[in-house]
């Protein structure tokens, strides 16, 4: 299920978060939990989502606190609000069958093989270099 946002973009099968302007956002662990069931749920008790997340352990509100505060910077608007021992969504919710790529420059930035240049270029660096016995001797 995807959710769409006027701030960001939710892809519950990739578990990723866009920002406006298709840009991957940082968002994992329990914070995202937390917004993918307000973006489901529109708004939810510390109960409820405590229950959601785990109900063996119990959630307080400075852990919901931490987990809004958390998509509040990440997201970059205050998406989630906090009134009358309730957490909302801020704004409309929609949800949608597909997100559009928009040609995401993600992809770029994070490359799915390793190169070693900077080994070859520290190799080359120093291949160069000449040490001479007349600096160890007057150190002596």
């Amino acid at each position: 299920m995807n959710f769409k946002h006027q701030y960001f973009y939710l892809d519950t099968k990739l578990r990723k978060v866009f920002d406006g302007h298709s840009k991957e956002l940082c968002l994992t662990g329990n914070a995202f939990r937390v917004l993918v069931f307000l973006c489901d749920n529109g708004s939810a008790t510390i109960t409820e989502i405590g229950d959601f997340l785990d109900s063996e352990k119990n959630y307080n509100e400075n852990h919901i606190r931490q987990y809004r505060y958390k998509i509040n910077t990440i997201v970059g608007n205050n998406v989630i609000q906090y009134k009358n021992s309730i957490y909302s969504i801020v704004g409309d919710i929609e949800k949608v069958e597909k997100i559009e790529n928009y040609d995401r420059n993600t992809d770029l930035l994070h490359q799915d093989d390793v190169r070693l240049e900077h080994k070859n270029i520290f190799e080359k660096k120093h291949n160069n270099l000449k040490f001479s016995k007349i600096p160890a001797i007057i150190a002596l």
